[in-house]
């Protein structure tokens, strides 16, 4: 093997198996791209025409406890109450 020879990989030439990695690649970023600006217009096209957006849920309810409210007007109360009466 001489100093200048690149190695090579099983099946064919090293140039080519390059080659074609870099397509591979790039090929996949530009779907990445497109899938990416889709989502972000805020759905896919159906039929030529974008699908509208759904709207938010009217009635929004919490998901976690930090969320709620009531929960932590409740607990700042139960607080306020033990710092009030250290006896309990």
């Amino acid at each position: 093997m001489s100093a200048d020879s690149h190695p090579r990989l099983p099946g064919g030439n090293y140039a080519g198996n390059v080659k074609f990695l870099l397509v591979v690649v790039v090929l996949g970023l530009v779907v990445y791209l497109v899938v990416r600006i889709i989502q972000r217009r805020g759905g896919t096209a159906v039929r030529g025409r974008r699908s509208s957006p759904k709207p938010p849920p009217s009635n929004r309810r919490p998901f976690a406890p930090d969320d709620d409210t009531d929960f932590l007007r409740e607990i700042d109360r139960k607080k306020r109450r033990h710092q009030d009466d250290p006896d309990t």
